[in-house]
């Protein structure tokens, strides 16, 4: 075989194994990823909505804990989640 071509045999072949063992470990991680990506989601969607509920004065109608008033209750809905 050419020396030329087995070079570029061979380095095809280490960068395809640098590959999957790259999606292995991407596989491997993802989970984790996703979940910590959810909670500080949910967590900043958490402190925004809080703020609005405040700033919009929604309290007045809907009550301090979302337990509903003059406004139905919040409570025990998607909003609550």
């Amino acid at each position: 075989m050419n020396h030329g071509l087995e070079k570029k045999v061979v380095t095809g072949l280490a960068l395809t194994i640098l590959l999957i063992i790259m999606i292995g470990v991407y596989f491997i991680t993802e989970p984790a990823r996703q979940r910590f990506a959810r909670e500080e989601f949910t967590r900043k969607a958490s402190f925004l909505g809080a703020e609005l509920y405040l700033v919009n004065e929604c309290a007045v109608c809907h009550g301090e804990g979302g337990e509903g008033g003059v406004g139905p209750t919040l409570r025990d809905t998607e909003l609550e989640e």
